[in-house]
Formats: structure tokens, sequence, C-alpha cells
């Protein structure tokens, strides 16, 4: 009979309520169970709207980028295009400030003191001019020459030829 007494006590615990720190322990436990099932739900749902935002960021980001390129370069070309008409215009510009400069100023004319190599200029014209006579007065000798000589050379010539 003692032996039933304990088996009875023993069926009597499992049938009787759970001591109250268990009970505390258990809902404590389906608590924390709870809150992790709804944050795994809730990273879920968060993660799949990343990552189709992430998507939607991507695709705005590529046509931004490809707009930007297109401006990017038809600025880049009209700025090239522009500073070589700019470059024309100034180059025109110049050489005719310099043709108008260079007709009002006369180099030659300048004195030695501002113009230091313009006595040396004078001096290789004057040489230039005097040879330039003598080469004219030269070659109308020869050709004068020539022209009185010419038959004279044209018979020997046939003459060497039939010999």
């Amino acid at each position: 009979m003692a032996q039933k007494t304990v088996a009875n006590k023993k069926t009597t615990a499992k049938n009787q309520a759970p001591a109250p720190a268990r009970t505390i322990w258990l809902a404590t436990l389906g608590f924390y169970g709870r809150l992790y099932d709804e944050a795994l739900t809730r990273t879920e749902t968060q993660r799949a709207r990343l990552e189709e935002l992430l998507g939607d960021f991507i695709v705005k980001g590529t046509e931004i980028e490809e707009g930007t390129r297109v401006v990017f370069e038809k600025a880049q070309q009209e700025t090239a295009d522009n500073l070589k008409t700019a470059r024309t215009q100034i180059e025109a510009s110049l050489e005719e400030r310099i043709a108008k400069l260079r007709s009002t100023l006369a180099v030659p004319a300048l004195p030695a003191s501002v113009f230091p190599a313009n006595a040396r200029i004078q001096e290789l014209e004057a040489e230039v001019e005097a040879l330039t006579k003598k080469v004219n007065t030269l070659t109308r000798a020869r050709n004068a020459a020539q022209k009185t000589a010419a038959p004279r050379t044209a018979k020997s010539r046939t003459a060497k030829k039939a010999a």
C-alpha cells in the first residue's frame, strides 16, 4: 500500500497545476518566442521591401547617369566648337591688328637707340641693292655677248658635228 500511495502522489502531481515559478518561466519563454517570430516576419518583409527599393534606385540612377552623360557630352562638344570659333576669331583679329601696327610703324625709320638692329638692316639693304645692280649688269652683258657670239657658235657646232 505504501507503493500505491507513492504512485498516487506522482499521478496527482502531474494532474495538479504547475508551480508558479514554472508558470512564469513558461509564459516568459512563450513571450520571447512570439517576439522572435514577429521580428523575423517583419524583418523578411522589410528585407523584401528594401530589395525592391534598391532595384528601383538602381534603375533611376542608371537613367540619371545616361541623361547626365548625354548632356555632358553635348556641352563638351559645344564648348569645343565655341573655343575653335573664338580661337579663329582671335587669330584673325590679332593678324589684322599686327598688320595695322606694321603699316603704321615704319621699323627702318626708328632711331638706332630704339631699334639697335636698324643700322645693320640698312647696311644689309644697301649691300643687297648694290649686289643686285652688279648681277643685273653682268647678266645684261652676258646676254649681249651671247647674242653677238651666237652665230659663230652655231656654225662651229654644226661644223663639229659634220666632222
